[in-house]
């Protein structure tokens, strides 16, 4: 019997730039998979190393481009320009899908007509460990899901950490002629851009809970890992806030702005970039409030105790909401 993912013609677009080390890992996952991608597109960014030579040696099945080194959104644009499909889906050289990354997408955009877009889960895998954990809870998703294979709005459900990553995600083609494509001056978080852009006229977005593909974090000389700039994170924020407001979804976005926000902070502590960090906090204190402001301040300033006093913090909170519950029974 014939499904509707039958007729779903599916592009995968790769953007390459240095990374001989990884790409014929990332290419064999397309390959592998149990429902095929019609195309496979790599956009060879200027590389200086064997990326090409790698790359042309699968033949046919593979369509090679290569361009001026400009960045992954410009690679990633190139690609859509070139392929053929309704359906676009994005890898980038160094990480792969899981054998049914394709099925699974096709499956949920394949049985509800109304979604242009989808996503799904993916592990995070450490490279230094090779740890690998999954990146959404699954218990929460399919609570927030209630039997459907959508979340009714992406801001909601990007609030809750459900964030959709590139490597797991399928636009029908025509979406970008819609919202536009991936921004050239945007060298960090030009993926995360180009999901609120949809998500300001498509709120409705597919999901997957299975993971179907492997992030690998940290990858060196990576295309798109390696932009940590505070004026680049405000850039990002100051634009959204404008969009969001001038389509309708402001009120949204300050609360998913907040929490974006705040994960990319702790991301670049975390990595040991502070220059400019209590700058940045400060100008959204609106947004990211007062508790988090001065928690950053003291991990900043007093990195040493910052963990004890936090933890105090946290154990005195416990203690307040512990007293207020038995005051609360006993009043009753």
């Amino acid at each position: 019997m014939k499904n509707d993912r039958d007729d779903i013609r599916i592009s995968a677009v790769m953007p390459a730039y240095n990374c001989e080390k990884y790409i014929s890992r990332a290419l064999d996952s397309i390959l592998k998979q149990s429902r095929p991608a019609d195309e496979i597109i790599v956009i060879d960014d200027g590389s200086t190393d064997r990326t090409g030579e790698i790359v042309q040696g699968y033949g046919d099945k593979v369509k090679y481009i290569l361009q001026e080194n400009t960045g992954a959104g410009a690679a990633r644009n190139r690609g859509i320009e070139e392929a053929s499909c309704e359906w676009i889906a994005f890898l980038d050289s160094d990480d792969e899908w899981l054998d049914d990354n394709l099925k699974l997408l096709t499956g949920v955009v394949g049985g509800n007509k109304n979604l242009v877009w989808a996503f799904g889960n993916f592990l995070n895998c450490d490279c230094d460990t090779q740890t690998r954990k999954e990146a959404h809870d699954i218990q929460k998703a399919e609570i927030m899901l209630d039997e459907r294979e959508y979340f009714n709005n992406f801001l909601d459900c990007f609030m809750e950490g459900f964030h959709a990553w590139t490597g797991s995600i399928i636009i029908r083609r025509d979406v970008f002629n819609d919202v536009g494509l991936f921004m050239l001056d945007q060298h960090r978080a030009e993926d995360t851009d180009m999901w609120l852009r949809i998500a300001y006229k498509y709120q409705q977005v597919g999901y997957a809970k299975e993971p179907m593909a492997i992030y690998h974090r940290e990858v060196a000389g990576s295309l798109t890992k390696s932009y940590r700039n505070f004026h680049i994170i405000s850039d990002m924020i100051d634009k959204h806030l404008k969009l969001s407001a001038e389509s309708g979804h402001g009120e949204e976005f300050v609360l998913c702005g907040g929490h974006m926000l705040s994960v990319w902070i702790r991301d670049m502590l975390s990595a040991g970039h502070t220059e400019g960090l209590l700058e940045t906090v400060k100008r959204y204190e609106d947004i990211l409030g007062w508790r988090f402001k001065k928690e950053m301040w003291l991990r900043v300033k007093h990195p040493r105790i910052a963990p004890f006093c936090l933890g105090v913090t946290s154990c005195i909170k416990k203690c307040v909401r512990s007293v207020t519950k038995i005051l609360r029974f006993n009043k009753g």
